[in-house]
């Protein structure tokens, strides 16, 4: 089933999200050493970082070497940033009126993923460990290793085999009992999807000289990796060149200026055609991407490796961008509305928000980081409110009938709630008889 920014004021939002470091990481010039969670002090303060685990808003920040800073704000989330709640599990469940199915939780926990079912018991588990069972043991550095601790994105396919993707480290495909089928290691990040054939399409991420958009440094550049079933590469598009020659390269004038990381594309589907009626560029084999740098939403012809369709709007660092079979748009827009997130359905060829759903004083919502969206078969939608460590599915009128927090916990003393980057519902037999 498939999931669905106008640039605010100067006082933008720091993008650099939290890490859980495994071990030390060096910082200042040189002169010691600090370990533990890492999140940016304060927005528009590059490079300056305070060590979560004091959980003391008074303390000062440390700053990290440029290098490190600017490559943990390229590549990583935090695998838990809120104080764990007394709730956990399922919270609330009104048969009669959610979807009945299971429940794929991608959490910030583990490198694993769990089947769960409307009841919260957990019915099957797929755990991939990238550098063994103790990534200290490896030779890869901290920010590696923090990648390394937990799954960004996974989707289940037939059998019970699943793709799983590692933050800047690569891909893993598993059999139904996590034996890995095989391994890419590619600069990958945030999200992937699978064509119709079995071939797979996932975002990597590269550093490269682009003059016109900085003369002295190189910009971080997204690509669009294209692999066949058995984890071949076979190509990529550059979606910083894919930009520049099309009509919409003036959304470039969107970017924040001096930072680096110049698109931030955080979301990939690849189309089936059902808009393309109404839409040409949305035609079957076409890719949809959310570039948070840009608060845009753009479709990629993967063919003539050129942006087709863009949509701007009042949705601020949004994720998950899908299309509806109703031919609209699902979009989970994180800071549009302030502190507060939202959920849109949109006409994509108005831009006009025709449902939406967002939270409030009785029911509080909002992800700084990360988050998605799903359209059930029934109209209801499944949120995965990331930060929070939550999950919980409304009806088009609003009404919560299903919500499960996180059991699972982050933190060296497992202080926070560990995030749920995605929770995606699947019909209740996807696993035949499971376990």
């Amino acid at each position: 089933m498939a999931l669905a920014r106008a640039r605010t004021a100067p006082a933008r939002r720091g993008i650099a999200a939290a890490l859980a470091l495994a071990s030390a990481v060096c910082v200042g010039c040189g002169e010691r050493e600090e370990t533990g969670r890492w999140g940016r002090a304060a927005p528009g303060a590059p490079g300056r970082f305070l060590p979560l685990e004091a959980n003391d808003p008074e303390q000062a920040p440390i700053a990290l070497p440029r290098g490190d800073a600017e490559r943990l704000e390229a590549i990583g989330y935090a695998s838990g940033s809120r104080i764990a709640p007394e709730r956990s599990g399922v919270t609330r469940h009104d048969p009669a009126r959610s979807w009945p199915g299971v429940n794929l939780v991608v959490s910030g926990h583990g490198p694993e993923a769990t089947l769960v079912g409307m009841d919260g018991a957990v019915l099957h588990r797929w755990h991939f460990a990238w550098w063994g069972a103790d990534p200290a043991d490896s030779d890869a550095d901290p920010l590696e290793r923090a990648s390394s601790g937990f799954w960004r994105r996974a989707r289940l396919g037939a059998g019970g085999e699943l793709i799983a993707l590692f933050d800047g480290l690569g891909v893993v495909k598993l059999d139904r009992d996590s034996k890995p089928l095989w391994t890419r290691e590619l600069p990958v990040h945030h999200d992937l999807d699978v064509f119709p054939d079995g071939g797979i399409a996932v975002l990597t991420r590269e550093p490269r000289r682009v003059p016109s958009l900085d003369p002295e440094r190189d910009v971080l550049d997204d690509s669009i990796a294209i692999l066949d079933a058995g984890g071949r590469v076979l190509r990529r598009i550059s979606l910083l060149d894919a930009l520049l020659d099309s009509p919409h390269a003036g959304l470039l004038s969107r970017r924040e200026a001096g930072r680096r990381y110049v698109l931030h594309a955080n979301t990939l589907e690849i189309l089936d055609g059902r808009l393309a009626d109404r839409i040409a560029a949305f035609r079957a084999g076409n890719a949809l991407v959310s570039l948070l740098g840009l608060d845009a939403i753009a479709v990629v012809d993967l063919e003539a490796e050129r942006v087709v369709w863009a949509l701007t709007g009042d949705f601020v660092d949004q994720h998950d961008p899908t299309v509806l079979t109703n031919g609209r748009l699902l979009l989970f827009d994180n800071v549009g509305a302030g502190e507060s997130s939202r959920v849109l359905e949109l006409d994509p060829v108005s831009g006009k928000a025709l449902w939406s759903y967002r939270g409030g004083a009785a029911e509080p919502f909002f992800t700084r980081w990360c988050g998605a969206a799903q359209r059930l078969p029934n109209g209801n939608t499944l949120i995965s409110e990331t930060d929070a460590g939550r999950a919980f599915e409304v009806t088009p009128d609003g009404a919560i009938v299903w919500e499960f927090y996180n059991p699972r916990r982050a933190g060296a003393r497992g202080e926070y709630i560990a995030s749920l980057f995605e929770v995606l519902r699947h019909p209740p037999d996807v696993l035949g008889a499971v376990p």
